[in-house]
């Protein structure tokens, strides 16, 4: 059977994945795009070993503004060594072990002076987004790990629309909404909400605001059922 529904994941009691505002159009207005699916039979995406390459750093992603000549954090390893001391995306790294102007800094340069041994330390100049651009930047000791990097996403096409569709269509579901039991004895616009482990849920990869190995909850409103012809 095919199911049709809306599966809107929840964590923390905010929305972080949402067939509801699946797609952005312009002026920041979105659009639902309900989930179809081939009831309890688990896509072969999913089957497939996640390729991983180790990288021994700080677990941060850095990036030079050309504009604002400055060195910022694009995004950062879950539970990694910058994410520990709370460098979140969008704050600026002023130096790393005393060399300053980074902007002007090759990034195979930048690379080189993150990089070392595990469990050596590296010292960084950071200005959090928070404190604002005028702030003093604060000194940072941070102690280089291996962390396991994930490729990222392929995201498919957003087709039609004459240029009025902006945004990616919507993430994938979890895989737990092939799982039988998920599903089962629900009726056509039927609401349950299910508590979704890590292991059926985004795994170690995670999701948008959803992080690796998080439980989230999983409201589904079951939209049509079709039965195969």
């Amino acid at each position: 059977k095919t199911a049709v529904l809306h599966s809107p994941c929840r964590y923390r009691g905010l929305t972080a994945v949402s067939s509801r505002e699946a797609r952005t159009l312009g002026g920041n207005r979105t659009i639902a795009e309900p989930l179809e699916l081939k009831y309890g039979k688990l896509p072969s995406d999913y089957a497939k070993p996640l390729v991983r390459k180790t990288v021994v750093g700080i677990g941060a992603e850095l990036r030079v503004d050309p504009e604002l000549k400055e060195l910022y954090v694009v995004n950062t390893v879950f539970a990694g060594p910058a994410d520990r001391a709370g460098i979140k995306p969008q704050d600026s790294i002023v130096a790393i072990e005393g060399v300053s102007d980074l902007a002007n800094v090759p990034i195979a340069e930048i690379g080189t002076l993150l990089a070392g041994d595990v469990g050596t330390d590296v010292a960084l100049e950071v200005r959090f987004k928070a404190d604002g651009p005028d702030a003093t930047p604060t000194k940072i000791t941070l102690t280089r790990e291996a962390t396991a990097v994930v490729p990222k996403k392929r995201v498919a096409d957003v087709e039609g629309g004459g240029g009025l569709f902006t945004g990616e269509g919507a993430p994938k579901p979890p895989p737990v909404v092939y799982v039988p039991e998920a599903l089962r004895g629900m009726r056509v616009g039927g609401r349950r909400n299910i508590v979704v482990p890590a292991d059926v849920g985004y795994a170690d990869v995670g999701e948008g605001e959803i992080p690796p190995g998080a439980t989230f909850k999983l409201e589904v409103e079951l939209l049509e059922v079709r039965s195969a012809a």
